[in-house]
């Protein structure tokens, strides 16, 4: 796992149920769980940011 961080955001689902009810998503890799808030800038591994992007949930990510 890499130590690299780097600025993420991850949209509200403004349709469905899941846009009153869901206020994080959870990331896990090797016995490491992540919840990243929805709707909100947030610093996470790189790990995070490139699963969040292989699923669909963001489309970049910010690198400092």
């Amino acid at each position: 796992m890499s130590d690299k961080q780097v600025t993420i955001f991850i949209p509200k689902d403004a349709v469905g149920n899941n846009a009153k009810k869901e206020q994080f998503t959870r990331f896990q890799l090797d016995g490491v769980t992540i919840e990243v808030p929805i709707g909100k800038y947030v610093e996470v591994p790189l790990w995070v940011a490139k699963r969040a992007k292989e699923i669909g949930l963001i489309t970049d990510y910010l690198e400092k």
